[in-house]
C-alpha cells in the first residue's frame, strides 16, 4: 500500500463527546509532571503486516493506554493484587502491558480504505481490553467478529470490574500519552506536511517547536511540527477498588446537591434519601446541570454511582 494515499481516520465529533474545561466530568491529576512518556512507552506493533487495518485510530489510542499501565506499574501505583490479576490474565507479554488492537477494532466501525472517527475507536477501546495473546493480529479475517469468544467477553467485563478507562479532547502531558490526528509523513527532521488528515498516531513528548510521535508505521519515531498536529485526546485510568462507601452519610451530607459520575457524565441529585437520576441528550439541559453542579455538586466514581439507590427524576 502506498501510505502518502493512506486514509484512516474520519474527521468529525459527537455532540456528547467529553471536552476537557466545556462539559468533561473527567477528573485528572497530572501524573507525569515532566510531560514526557518516553521510557514508559509500550512494545512497537504495526497496524499493517501484510493486511491494512486501517484501524491507525485503535492502534494509537492502545498505544497511549498501554503506556499510561506502564506508568502506573514503573511508579508503583497498583495494588500487588491488581498486578497479579493482570499477569495471570496474559494482559504482560515480553515484559509490557500489551491489549489486543484487533479485539477493540472489531467494535469501532472501521472502514475498509476510510477508517473510523475518533470517537468511535476511543469509545471501542475503552469498553473492550483483553490481551493481544488472546486475540493476535492475523492476515486472513481480521475483522471476523466470530473469532469473538465467550472467554474474551467473560475476562474484558472483569477487566472493566477492575479498571474504568476515560478520554476527552484535552492537550496535556501531565496527565497521559496524547491521542494526535496528523498528515501522514516519513523522513527526517521535523515533519510539516500539507493535505488532508488521514492518520492517527501517539505523541508522547512535547517540545518548543514539535513533538515527539509514535507511529504504527516503520519508522517508529518521528518529529511533527506543532502547527500540522490536531484533535488532542487525553486518557484517564480509574482503578476500582473495594467501595468503603458509607451510603447514609453520604446521602445525608449531600442532600439536594447534584452529583455527577465522574466516568460517564451521568447526573443526579440527591433527594429524599435517593440519587435522583436525570437522564437527557438535550445539550442546553447538560449546559445547565453542569452549572448547577459546579455550584452546589459532588463528583463519584462510576463505581460509587453504582452502590446509591436510585430514582429516575
Amino acid at each position: 500500500m502506498n501510505t502518502s494515499e493512506y486514509s484512516g481516520v474520519k474527521i468529525g465529533k459527537q455532540k456528547t463527546d467529553f471536552i476537557a474545561g466545556v462539559n468533561s466530568p473527567v477528573i485528572q491529576d497530572s501524573i507525569n509532571l515532566s510531560g514526557n512518556w518516553d521510557l514508559f512507552r509500550p512494545e512497537h506493533e504495526l497496524q499493517n503486516r501484510g493486511f491494512e487495518t486501517y484501524a491507525c485510530a485503535v492502534f494509537s489510542a492502545l498505544d497511549c493506554l498501554e503506556t499510561l499501565f506502564m506508568f502506573y506499574l514503573k511508579q508503583n501505583l497498583f495494588s500487588v493484587e491488581d498486578v497479579k490479576w493482570l499477569g495471570d490474565k496474559g494482559y504482560f507479554n515480553k515484559g509490557f502491558i500489551n491489549f489486543s488492537d484487533r479485539y477493540a477494532s472489531q467494535f469501532a466501525d472501521i472502514e475498509i480504505g476510510t477508517g473510523t472517527y475518533i470517537y468511535k475507536a476511543n469509545d471501542a477501546v475503552r469498553k473492550h481490553l483483553i490481551p493481544e495473546t488472546l486475540m493476535p493480529y492475523k492476515l486472513d479475517g481480521y475483522y471476523n467478529i466470530d473469532d469473538v469468544t465467550e472467554e474474551m467477553e467473560k475476562l474484558n467485563k472483569e477487566f472493566q470490574k477492575r479498571f474504568t478507562i476515560n478520554w476527552e479532547y484535552c492537550k496535556d502531558f501531565k496527565k497521559s500519552p496524547v491521542q494526535v490526528i496528523v498528515k501522514y509523513a516519513t523522513g527526517d527532521g521535523i515533519l510539516k506536511p500539507n493535505g488532508a488528515l488521514n492518520h492517527a498516531v501517539m505523541a508522547y513528548n512535547e517540545k518548543d517547536d514539535h513533538y515527539s510521535i509514535d507511529d504504527s508505521y516503520m519508522p517508529r519515531d518521528k518529529k511533527y511540527g506543532k502547527d500540522f498536529v490536531f484533535n488532542f485526546v487525553n486518557y484517564t485510568l480509574t482503578i476500582n477498588n473495594k467501595i468503603n462507601m458509607d451510603i447514609g452519610k453520604f446521602l445525608t451530607d449531600n442532600d439536594l446537591k447534584f452529583v455527577r459520575n465522574q466516568n460517564t457524565g451521568a447526573f443526579g441529585r440527591v433527594m429524599q434519601k435517593k440519587l435522583r437520576t436525570i437522564e437527557t441528550l438535550d445539550r442546553g439541559t447538560l449546559l445547565l446541570l453542569d452549572n448547577e453542579h459546579r455550584k452546589n455538586g459532588v463528583s463519584v466514581t462510576d463505581e460509587e454511582w453504582e452502590t446509591l439507590p436510585k430514582l429516575n427524576f
